[in-house]
């Protein structure tokens, strides 16, 4: 009976060390030109708050805070390569009400140079639609959105409204939990106009 406590008080131990290891960013997003915003899950406070960012070879580069929030932070990297992946750990950063310190760590990939390119595509179950974000601002000429699923079977989509830096586009019939692949083509870096095809796959998950 004894050991079976002892089990017992080993998972709770473990289970209540994972929790309170889990990163408060809920979000990271690139804003191009070496600007990288952080979106955090609840309200926080900061005590001599600091960024470190490594790249997957232990390689550090300086990161500067230019602006703070209660649920968001934004940091400044000057000549950060761009098609790398990065991991990100913040310090300092605190729980708004009981002061204690939180894991803040998240892991951002930076697009290819030059090119524009699709940081996320999220699926709103309920309205049938799907968000497109890219990373940096962009143009568009002759837009044109396409979707297929794995089987490289096209859905009808439309687009409902674009932004400098995103797209809204309906999307009916998926089937929730399975993947799809979404193509836009005529898109270009802001003021570069240079307009290309890119893509992404991602999971019609209502997250």
């Amino acid at each position: 009976m004894k050991k079976g406590i002892v089990v017992l008080l080993a998972l709770m131990l473990m289970t209540v060390s994972t929790m309170a290891e889990t990163s408060i960013v809920e979000k990271i997003h690139y804003e191009g030109r070496g600007f990288i915003e952080v979106e955090f899950v609840r309200d926080v406070r900061y005590q001599d708050p600091a960024v470190t960012l490594r790249d997957q070879d232990g390689v550090e580069y300086p990161a500067t805070i230019v602006e703070q929030d209660e649920d968001d932070l934004t940091f400044y990297v000057e000549d950060l390569p761009g098609g790398a992946t990065y991991d990100v750990t913040f310090s300092g950063i605190l729980e708004r009400r009981s002061g204690e310190a939180v894991t803040a760590t998240a892991q951002i990939a930076l697009p290819e140079e030059g090119v524009p390119a699709i940081q996320s595509v999220e699926y709103d179950w309920k309205d049938e639609e799907l968000d497109i974000d890219f990373f940096e601002r962009v143009d568009y000429r002759e837009l044109k959105v396409e979707l297929t699923d794995q089987s490289g079977a096209a859905y009808d989509v439309r687009v409902l409204e674009s932004d400098s830096d995103s797209l809204e586009v309906r999307a009916e019939g998926l089937d929730y939990g399975a993947t799809y692949t979404i193509t836009v083509s005529g898109v270009s870096l802001y003021g570069e106009d240079d307009y290309r095809t890119v893509s992404m796959e991602f999971e019609a998950v209502d997250r």
